[in-house]
């Protein structure tokens, strides 16, 4: 009984999916939707800010190494004398 309800129910379910497809295709133009929707913008603008905190974030740490390093370079340099 289980078995035959299954056949059944798959047997609906496939014969409709042809009636649900479209005949015509549609595109979706995302440089528009992203430049132009509020959506997009305010993604754009929340990305922009990340990238923006994440270089600045870099940029401090190469300095701090730099200046780690100089620091290393020096206490190495004056143990050699």
């Amino acid at each position: 009984m289980e078995l035959k309800k299954l056949i059944i129910i798959f047997f609906i379910f496939f014969t409709s999916q042809t009636y649900l497809s479209a005949n015509t295709v549609y595109f979706l133009d995302t440089k528009t939707i992203l430049n132009k929707s509020t959506a997009g913008k305010k993604a754009q603008d929340f990305l922009k800010n990340k990238l923006e905190q994440g270089s600045k974030n870099i940029s401090n740490k190469e300095k701090d190494l730099l200046k780690e390093e100089k620091k290393n370079y020096r206490t190495k340099k004056s143990s050699f004398k």
